[in-house]
């Protein structure tokens, strides 16, 4: 798994409750089998807001972890975790 995966390894001046994760594992191997079927099928059986409350906040955690991760890469800030965007 990748190292930017454990809880806690945040990037100096991140918070690192915002890069935690509920299950790291099962959300890194579900993010990547959504990935490779281009996110047109989901884990659980039902609709969007049948899937698992942790699951969803995890995939959405990677995704802003991936896009901050990338930003550190060219130097930009990234801005406001997705999950206090969803709060306000």
């Amino acid at each position: 798994m990748l190292a930017w995966l454990n809880r806690g390894k945040a990037p100096p001046g991140d918070d690192p409750k915002d890069w935690d994760l509920h299950d790291p594992e099962i959300s890194w191997r579900v993010w990547n089998l959504l990935e490779n079927l281009d996110w047109k099928f989901l884990p659980e059986e039902g609709g969007l807001l049948s899937q698992p409350d942790w699951l969803l906040e995890d995939l959405a955690t990677i995704a802003w972890r991936r896009g901050r991760v990338k930003d550190m890469m060219v130097g930009t800030p990234s801005g406001i975790p997705i999950r206090d965007r969803m709060r306000t």
